[in-house]
């Protein structure tokens, strides 16, 4: 999965003013619009991963269940929208700033506090269905309220967290009143039951502190997929159906949130506790925690000159299968020279390589660049075919303002894979690559950045 995983420790902020903006082109204002929401969506995301810290539960074990990644559809309020001609159709702007926009949030805030204070009172008096029902509709609440609350104070907010609020304990109430799930047919209807929406796109579950994509997971997705209006696509849905699994003793707890891509919020949040008898046969423990963990963590990133990654099929919880197409996508804030770096991690094969971008000599072969005309606009560095071995990918992009050949690793062809291969051990390269990027933001003598991304492959 591409699935950045941090946890909310709400601590509170300066009082400042902030304000945050987000670019996006289109070949009309409406597709302008929603791709400059997007952007500044996602740097609210890195801003809050920035911010916060993992948060430890009593026991000092982090809590599963409450996760805010780098593509966590934040709800953007009070956005201002502005757009200009560019080559080719428009580029809009979109601004979050303290006057307009805090007052909202902090509006927000106090409205669904008195929610889940009145849903949580109900449940005394419920029993069976009913108090399913009104656990869940706080757990939706509780989700949009801690989703709500890191860009309060990002934006300057001294708004109090009631601490009587907390979607992990509101999904441990719901998990003891649950019903157990000893299919995948059972669990499918628990997280699904009553949703009419259509054009919803389904993600495969994350497991616990892993972007890896387990046959458990492609198993669960394949199975709400089958129960819901799905499409093939998340950027052509109007909502993301995406959740997490963590394992307890013997049996596995499964998250599910419903939420509205456009404006970030989230509609329905559900459990589902499943006995063995459900995953019998299923691995779903992920195989390359340590690598994964690597790969993301201690990102090298410039605070005003950023590049980010994607696929067709967007950028997190990525499975693709046999024969599919994966097509890559860069983006940066800036013109840029970029280079990939390829990290398979697989059964018997783990390599690092470079994308191969243009027929020259190298290192000019593997840098592409990305000029004034497509800065802020995702640009394809190609499509790729699913094949065998299956197992996991991922990408390590580096951006930077000048030239980098010097810094482009060295690399030994291989006939046999015909891939240009950087190291044979792809936790050197990432951490070679990486401290050349620190090194460059350290010494200030150049803007550079780097972004991840890690999918899985499967037959």
């Amino acid at each position: 999965m591409l699935r950045l995983i941090i946890l909310i420790l709400l601590i509170p902020f300066a009082v400042h003013a902030a304000r945050f903006s987000g670019e996006g082109f289109g070949a009309d204002r409406e597709t302008a619009r929603a791709n400059a929401l997007s952007d500044l969506a996602s740097q609210l995301s890195v801003k809050v991963r920035s911010e916060f810290s993992l948060s430890e539960n009593s026991a000092g074990k982090t809590d599963g269940h409450r996760r805010v990644d780098a593509y966590s559809d934040l709800p953007v309020l009070g956005a201002e929208i502005s757009y200009f001609e560019s080559k080719g159709g428009f580029t809009a702007s979109a601004v979050l700033n303290t006057e307009k926009s805090l007052p909202m949030y902090e509006k927000a805030l106090n409205s669904l506090a008195d929610d889940i204070r009145k849903n949580l009172k109900t449940v005394a008096g419920t029993k069976g269905e009913q108090t399913v029902v009104a656990l869940e509709t706080a757990f939706a609440k509780a989700d949009n309220y801690e989703k709500i609350l890191p860009v309060a104070r990002l934006l300057g907010s001294e708004y109090k967290k009631d601490e009587d609020i907390s979607s992990a304990e509101i999904a441990k109430l719901l998990e003891a009143v649950q019903r157990t799930a000893s299919t995948f047919e059972d669990a499918a209807f628990l997280l699904t039951r009553d949703i009419t929406q259509k054009s919803i796109y389904v993600f495969p579950p994350s497991a616990e502190n892993s972007h890896e994509i387990t046959p458990f997971a492609a198993a669960v997705q394949s199975v709400l997929s089958g129960r819901l209006a799905s499409g093939n696509s998340p950027d052509a849905a109007d909502y993301h159906f995406s959740g997490e699994y963590t394992v307890q003793g013997k049996e596995i707890i499964l998250t599910y949130r419903l939420v509205n891509k456009w404006d970030g919020t989230t509609l329905y949040a559900r459990t589902a506790r499943l006995l063995p008898a459900a995953f019998a046969g299923l691995d779903y423990k992920p195989k390359t925690a340590d690598f994964d963990a690597l790969l993301y963590s201690g990102l090298a990133v410039s605070k005003d000159f950023r590049v980010d990654v994607s696929t067709n099929k967007g950028s997190r919880n990525l499975l693709f299968k046999r024969a599919e197409s994966v097509e890559i996508l860069v983006k940066t804030t800036a013109p840029a020279y970029v280079y990939v770096i390829g990290h398979t991690v697989k059964k018997g094969d783990k390599l690092s390589y470079l994308l191969e971008f243009q027929n020259a000599q190298a290192p000019g072969r593997f840098i592409r660049f990305i000029n004034a005309d497509d800065a802020n606009k995702w640009v394809s560095l190609g499509e790729f075919s699913v094949t065998a071995p299956y197992g996991v990918e991922s990408l390590q992009v580096i951006a930077s303002a000048k030239d980098p050949s010097d810094a482009v690793p060295l690399v030994k062809f291989d006939g046999s894979s015909r891939l240009y291969i950087v190291n044979r051990d792809p936790s050197k390269a990432v951490t070679s690559a990486r401290a050349l990027v620190n090194s460059g933001l350290k010494k200030q003598e150049n803007a550079v950045s780097e972004a991840v991304l890690l999918f899985t492959t499967a037959e």
